[in-house]
Formats: structure tokens, sequence, C-alpha cells
């Protein structure tokens, strides 16, 4: 066997390994037995074919399958004899067959980016702080308050406390007439979202049943998303004015299922979980800042096989979140993955350098962060610590997680943060 390797751009490299047809029998008696296997012809019982019938039969047609996996073969030994580390799947890039019997099998494949390790510890960086305050209890109660509302028929809309039920069909830009064909949809909103667009919501305001109105969408600042700006003709056919539920101690009791009697015991219990909410986003603010700086001080290219994985793998929690399990018949993979690759790259970066402080700090997975680690799922997923604790400890993914965290807890230890105090978002 003949080995050589050729360094192409960037952590792109190809080997080609050439096999002689001595190098290449053991490979295909393995590749007949296996195939006698399922052979069945007539006079003999299925699977008990001798092995030189199946290779006078079906020896070039057996040979020709086999390619591939002796090729994957003969390259992971190539892996291991050279110890090569590797990232991601080899790719077959060409087989060459010779007259004498040789292949010559031509594979790509990335190698881990080689990178100083640059300065990770005493970074500086900003923490966003919001003060919980008694309006931001007072808005999160009211909230609490309208999802427990009742309705009652309107005719025309006056403020936001109002939803609307309405006909939707795209019109032709240009003409600004029906789309023909298009189906018209039956929709419903309440002006109060903080997901609607102000625009939109503001041209619900003084309207009546049977107005109607033209509305332009806005193609999203996000260019993950797929979404292009359409035009809408909108009909109103129903409007219905929201009433708030009062804030007393029966609806206490009945929201909070018989934790909370008085109004007194949940508002505090909102106070502590908005803090809670917050103080976890100053915190996730702060850290994707820091993890931010580390990134922008090495200067090095991510495999694109890292960068690929990391888009399928959003791909298919996208997928996931559907509820038939696919994504819309006109969603564009292709300019999803396109707009997608700068962020998958920079987490692509971030992976790596996060692999090599682990190495460098010789952070590892102890017993004890094992508990702690279950303890806090069990209890997040309402199970028992027994029924997680061997789950938590045999996974590659939640020793990832862990280190993770461990790494992340020590950057902000060495970091030196600045709080700034911050408007909440509403």
């Amino acid at each position: 066997m003949d080995t050589q390797f050729h360094t192409l751009e960037g952590c792109k490299r190809e080997v080609e390994i050439a096999l002689t047809k001595n190098d290449l029998e053991p490979h295909y008696i393995k590749a007949y037995r296996e195939a006698q296997k399922s052979v069945d012809l007539p006079g003999f019982r299925k699977g008990k074919v001798p092995l030189n019938v199946v290779k006078q039969r079906f020896g070039k047609q057996i040979r020709d399958s086999a390619l591939e996996d002796i090729a994957n073969e003969v390259y992971q030994s190539v892996l291991k004899e050279n110890e090569l580390k590797t990232i991601g799947p080899p790719v077959l890039k060409d087989i060459a067959k010779e007259n004498n019997g040789s292949v010559k099998f031509t594979i790509s494949y990335e190698v881990h980016p080689e990178f100083e390790l640059g300065e990770y510890k005493g970074l500086t960086v900003d923490k966003p702080v919001v003060e919980v305050n008694e309006q931001l209890v007072d808005d999160a109660i009211e909230r609490v308050t309208f999802q427990h509302a009742s309705l009652e028929d309107a005719e025309q809309v006056e403020d936001e406390s109002f939803t609307i039920a309405f006909e939707l069909r795209k019109l032709d830009p240009a003409s600004q007439l029906p789309i023909i064909g298009g189906e018209v949809k039956e929709e419903e909103v309440f002006l109060r979202d903080e997901n609607l667009d102000p625009d939109f919501k503001a041209s619900f305001m003084n309207s009546k049943i049977g107005d109607t109105f033209n509305y332009k969408t806005k193609t999203p600042e996000d260019q993950e998303e797929q979404a292009e700006s359409e035009l809408l003709h909108i009909t109103i056919k129903g409007i219905k004015r929201v009433v708030p539920a009062e804030f007393s101690n029966d609806l206490v009791e009945t929201i909070s299922k018989g934790r909370f009697f008085s109004t007194e015991e949940y508002r505090e219990q909102v106070e502590t979980e908005l803090r809670q909410q917050y103080d976890k986003r100053s915190s996730d603010l702060m850290q994707e800042m820091l993890i931010g700086k580390i990134i922008d001080a090495h200067e090095f290219e991510a495999p694109d096989s890292l960068v690929v994985e990391l888009i399928n793998g959003r791909l298919k929690e996208m997928q996931e979140q559907m509820p038939d399990k696919k994504l819309p018949p006109d969603f564009d993979v292709q300019r999803y993955a396109e707009n997608a690759r700068p962020s998958a790259a920079r987490s692509a970066k971030w992976i790596l350098i996060r692999d090599k402080i682990i190495q460098k700090e010789e952070l590892k997975v102890v017993s004890e962060d094992y508990d702690k680690f279950s303890a806090d799922l069990a209890a997040k997923m309402q199970l028992a610590y027994d029924q997680i604790r061997p789950i938590v400890e045999t996974s590659d993914q939640f020793e990832s997680q862990i280190l993770n965290e461990k790494v992340m807890n020590m950057l902000v230890d060495y970091a030196i943060i600045t709080e700034l105090e911050q408007k909440p978002e509403h």
C-alpha cells in the first residue's frame, strides 16, 4: 500500500491511497464471504453457495460494490497509523482502477486548525443589569389578568385591548389586485401582542367591522429568516373587547393551582421570578460578549465540515419544532445555509477555542459535577434523581454541557465585569 498526503487550503487535506492487486485480495475475499450469506442459486441452499461459485458468478459486481467500504477501511487504518486527528466526515473523491488490478482512492478530509491560544483570562466586559421595580411587577401581573380575560362584542377598535378577526389575501405588488388562485386566510390578532409589528398594529386602530386596508409586510432584519415582503389585503370581520380579570385572591388561587392564596404572596413570587429572568438574561448577554471577545482575538478559519454540521443541526432543530416534523415546502434550505454560515462559523471557532481551553486548564468532569447536574436536571424535568443520574454519567452530550459550564464559570470568575444599568424590554 502506498500513501501520499497533500495539503490544500485552510484545514483541507487530501490523501491518495494506492492498493495493489495483492493488497486488495484479502478485502475482496471478505466481501465474497459477506455476499455468500445472501446468494440464492438453484441447486444450493441460500447462503450455502460455494465461495468459488460466488466469485465466478458475481465476482466483478461484488468487487465494485466493495470498493467504497474498502476505501473507508484503509482510510481509517491510515489515520491510526499516522496518528492523524481529523474533524468531520471524509469524502471519497475518486476511485481509479488500473488494468493491472490495482486501485487508487483519493479521499479528502479536514484537520483541526493550528492556532495559538490567545488571552482568555482577565478580559473586561460589560454586564447589562435591569432593576426590577414595581412597574415591571405591575406589567407582569397585568399580562396575567389579560390571559384570563373575558371577551365582549364591539363595533370599533379604541385601543390595544381588542382582538380582531380578519380575512387576509395576497395582492400582486404591481397591479395591487388579488393573486389569481390565491387563498383567503382567516386570522385573529390581539393588539397587545408584543410580537406584532407596530405599523401592522397601528393599521387596525379606530377601524370598524367591514373596514379594509392594504398592508405591506417588512423584510426581516435577521437574514436567516426566509420570509419575503408581501402586499396583503385585510378585511375586518369581527371585533371583541378584551376585559381583563380582576386581580384578586380567588384569581391567584386559581392560576397558581393552590400554591398561593393572596395577591401579596403572588406579587412576591412574580418579583422573584422576574429577578431570576433578568439575572439570567444579563448573565447570558455578558457571556455572549465575553465569548465574542475571545473569538475576535483568534485569527483562524473554522473547518468547513464543522460549520456545515452546525448549520445542519440548526435545520434539524427547526424541523423538530414543526407540527409534522417537516420544514415548510417553500423553505429555501440553500439560502438559509448561506445566510447562517457567518454565525455558524463563529460558533465553530468558539467550539475549537473552548476545547483548547479545556485541554490547557485540564478541566475534567468529576463525580460531584455529575451529581449536581443530575439533581438540577431531575428537578427541571420533575423526574427522580436516581432515574436521571446513570443516564447523565454515560452521556457524551451531558458531559460536554458540564464542561462548557465549567469553562464559562472560569472565564467569568477571571473577567473584569462592569455593570451597566439597562432599561427592561417590554
